[in-house]
This record gives structure tokens, C-alpha cells and sequence, in this order.
């Protein structure tokens, strides 16, 4: 194996695993917000004077979780780029998993559905935080918080739209499958 080839190969090891890592940590935020979701509703339960800022706090706190959330899926999604434009083709001939996964998706509206899996989660729970409020304490659901909860859920749908590279590169890569 010549040097270029080795220094290609350890590159490509190191790039999935910084795939894998930056996924684990996207699974390890998208677990957090049970907990999160949970203690929000006691909270609200037990104190239902929190209702009227509950949701407001759990947005928030969601859309920072949702920013972590994209800024792996556009890491992931550039190494992925990489891995299937430069290196896969000097690694092998037939390629990998980035073009077998990218001609074989799971099929079915949960399979690699972006906006129903990430999106869903993220802008469900917010929609559920606030639902919750609204059956807990209706009053307190009435005012300016409301709105600003509403104004949060809706940037973070906007923040959480996918990661897209270049139309050259997307071009490129779909020509490739």
C-alpha cells in the first residue's frame, strides 16, 4: 500500500468516526428531551403558576438543543460529501456505505424522513409543551408568553431545516448513485 493510499484510508477511519460520534451525540440530545419534557410537565403540575412561562423555557431550551442538533447534521453532512466525492473513489471502485445508503433508503414516512424524525421531535414536543399548559392552566396560556412560545417554535422550524451543500455538489453526488 503506497503512502498516498494509507494516508487516504486512516483519513476515511477518522472521518467515520467522527460521523459516529457527532451521531451519538445528535441521539444523546434527542434522548435528553425526554427528561426535559417530563420534568417540565411536573414542574407545571406541581406548579401550575409555571405554566405560563413552562413552555417558553422548554422552547428555548429545546431550539438550543435543536441548533446542537444541526450543527452535527451539517458536519455529518459535509463528511459525507467528502467520503463520497474524494475519498470512497480512490478507496474503492463500488463504493460504500454513504452511496449504498444513498440509493437504498428506508422506505415508509419514518424511514429517512428529515422533517418527521428531527423536526417532529424537536417542534412536536415544543407543540406538546405547550398543549400541556393550555390543560393544566388555560388562563394562563392567554398572554404575551404564548405568543413568544409560538414566535420560538417558529424560528426553530426554520433553523432546523436541513443542511444542504452547493447544487454543484448535490449534482454531483446524485449523478453518482
Amino acid at each position: 500500500m503506497t503512502t498516498a493510499e494509507t494516508i487516504d484510508r486512516d483519513e476515511y477511519h477518522a472521518l467515520r468516526a467522527e460521523i459516529i460520534t457527532r451521531i451519538r451525540l445528535q441521539n444523546v440530545i434527542l434522548m435528553l428531551l425526554m427528561p426535559l419534557f417530563l420534568a417540565a410537565a411536573l414542574a407545571m403540575a406541581v406548579y401550575p403558576t409555571t405554566t405560563r412561562i413552562m413552555p417558553l423555557i422548554y422552547t428555548i431550551v429545546c431550539g438550543i438543543g435543536g441548533l446542537l442538533w444541526i450543527h452535527h447534521a451539517a458536519r455529518t453532512t459535509q463528511i459525507k460529501y467528502y467520503l463520497r466525492l474524494i475519498l470512497e473513489p480512490r478507496l474503492r471502485d463500488g463504493g460504500g456505505w454513504e452511496r449504498w445508503h444513498a440509493a437504498n433508503r428506508v422506505a415508509g414516512l419514518l424511514g429517512s424522513r428529515w422533517r418527521i424524525s428531527t423536526i417532529g421531535v424537536f417542534i412536536g414536543s415544543d407543540l406538546a409543551m405547550l398543549g400541556l399548559a393550555w390543560l393544566i392552566a388555560p388562563e394562563a396560556t392567554a398572554g404575551s408568553a404564548t405568543l413568544l412560545t409560538l414566535a420560538a417554535i417558529g424560528t426553530a422550524a426554520v433553523l432546523l431545516l436541513p443542511p444542504k451543500m452547493s447544487p454543484e455538489l448535490r449534482a454531483r453526488v446524485a449523478a453518482d448513485t
